[in-house]
């Protein structure tokens, strides 16, 4: 018989990886709790788990400091833009070229910013989301060194394209993040403070950009950010944890890949982590099964017809959102002529929407969760009884989850009317800027909404989810600001963002179809994709 000392490293790690899957295929039964329709059933019926084995070994401070590593991570992606924006004019200058150019640069960063994760998402969910991070902000840290020496209009053309596949994946790849060390319950929290401070950066960003650019050059701010990406890719490295419950489990398994071993993790938890193929073996842990999906996954995920009516709907309100936030930088500078640095400061507004409506809205879903998980249970009671556990396939989570977006959409629609017309009839500057406030709390809550959904639905693919979120926002966000300046010719700003308001209020028709078959759909996905073998939500 082969003694497996004499094996080479290679050869150890394919035997361990046949014994992973063998054990997994020959597993009779699933460990309580791993699938997400055992957690809803716990959290309906309050069965109580064996305390040994929590759905996560992170405690509630550890939760939070994860989602705000996610969320400072993924910052970098939405920063990248709104960084720039102050700075268009001087670069129009420097490199010799008209708005239409340098507004491409924006254009070609968000398809880019939409497109990556879509392959960076399926690869987090196969080999874990902690060595997709380096490679992430190591790509991201060589192209903003290329735009700091950027000397032609290609290289900044080219680099900007490079800055966003590099680094936008870090919000898919957060999102699943957040996913992993939360159920249902409180992942509207979670994902509502990792999203709303993500999207800080498109507030943020301008009066940092205007900062840098005023007391230095323009060059100042991709340094900036090189640096920054730099502390962020040492942090990574030391701090943060494996969380791909197909790796970690419930974060008491120890990853058999040394890559996906944090040295702080070890430090804090040591003690509790126990052998990979030993939680294979015995079920201990919460480990899911090893994931073989494709890279592409992401965009199979759009063959589910739920997944496009739950997208187009946010993905519109983003990019009203980010709109309105391109209007206000040319038209603060032209109309009202904002200096530099004023232009930064009207982004103040924006900022503090973005923080409200990540911590207001993330209360929101998790209120409204309890509210109606709370019904649904004892609406089972009295048609079923006392002795029957409530069926988690019948809990409607995608009604729980859309049901306010009926009534926010509404509300940023009359916003934005207001901050388009406000501009063109030349009204006081503070009313477009107070409006700008409404209207960013408003687009984070579209986006956690779907987010939250989206890992909802696919909790075993919570990045290729995320991913698909990310791809439908950016790519619709790439449309509007590309055809804004013309709409703004045509129509004006006043009409163009009324004809915007009136795109996001009809998009609620999809909202409408899936509150209506929604939940048929995903029942019959869950009922499909059981038979084959794999658990769903």
């Amino acid at each position: 018989m082969e003694n497996e000392d004499d094996l080479n490293p290679k050869e150890k790690w394919k035997k361990l990886e046949n014994n992973v899957d063998d054990t997994v295929e020959n597993r009779d039964n699933e460990p309580y709790g791993t699938t997400e329709e055992d957690i809803v059933e716990k959290e309906v019926t309050d069965q109580v788990v064996d305390d040994e084995e929590p759905f996560t070994i992170f405690s509630v401070p550890e939760k939070y400091f994860l989602s705000l590593l996610a969320s400072f991570l993924a910052l970098f992606s939405a920063i990248s833009v709104p960084i720039y924006l102050p700075v268009l004019t001087e670069l129009e200058s420097y490199f010799n070229v008209d708005t239409e150019k340098i507004n491409l640069t924006i254009v070609t960063y968000s398809i880019f910013q939409g497109i990556a994760p879509a392959f960076w998402g399926p690869l987090a969910d196969k080999f874990g989301r902690r060595p997709i991070y380096p490679l992430c902000l190591i790509t991201y840290i060589g192209a903003n060194i290329g735009l700091a020496l950027a000397k032609s209009y290609g290289m900044l053309l080219g680099f900007r394209c490079l800055q966003a596949a590099g680094m936008a994946a870090a919000v898919a790849i957060g999102a699943g993040l957040v996913g992993d060390i939360t159920q249902r319950k409180d992942r509207g929290t979670f994902m509502g403070l990792f999203g709303g401070l993500t999207l800080l950066g498109n507030a943020v960003g301008p009066l940092i950009g205007a900062g840098l650019a005023s007391t230095w050059v323009w060059r100042s701010i991709f340094w900036f950010l090189v640096i920054c990406a730099s502390v962020a890719l040492l942090i990574v490295i030391l701090v943060l944890p494996e969380t791909n419950r197909s790796f970690v489990g419930n974060g008491s398994v120890r990853p058999y890949r040394i890559i996906n071993l944090s040295p702080v993790m070890v430090a804090l938890h040591g003690k509790q982590l126990i052998n990979y193929e030993t939680a294979v073996a015995t079920g201990r842990g919460l480990l899911n099964p090893p994931k073989k999906s494709s890279i592409l996954r992401t965009f199979q995920l759009f063959l589910n017809k739920d997944v496009i009516l739950v997208l187009i709907p946010s993905g519109l309100h983003y990019t009203a959102w980010f709109v309105a936030l391109t209007i206000q930088s040319t038209s603060l500078t032209q109309e009202y002529h904002f200096t530099t640095i004023q232009l930064g400061i009207s982004y103040l507004a924006n900022g503090v929407g973005s923080v409200a409506g990540s911590v207001w809205g993330g209360r929101l879903m998790t209120l409204y969760y309890k509210r109606r998980a709370a019904k649904f249970k004892e609406q089972w009671v009295l048609d079923h009884g006392n002795d029957s556990k409530p069926d988690p396939f019948h809990f409607d989570i995608i009604k729980t989850r859309i049901k306010p977006g009926f009534y926010l959409s509404p509300i940023m629609a009359i916003t934005c009317i207001i901050f388009g017309w406000t501009i063109e009839k030349h009204v006081h500057w503070i009313v477009p800027i107070i409006m700008t406030f409404f209207i960013s709390i408003t687009g984070v809550t579209f986006v956690n909404i779907s987010n939250t959904l989206m890992v909802d639905l696919f909790p075993q693919e919570s990045s290729s989810a995320s991913a698909c979120v990310n791809l439908v926002r950016c790519l619709l966000c790439a449309v509007g600001l590309a055809v804004i300046d013309r709409m703004d010719l045509k129509l004006g700003t006043g009409g163009s963002m009324t004809l915007i308001s009136g795109i996001c209020l009809l998009s609620l028709i999809s909202y409408a179809v899936e509150y209506k078959y929604g939940l048929k759909w995903n029942q019959e996905r869950n009922f499909k994709n059981n038979e084959s073998g794999l658990l769903w939500s």
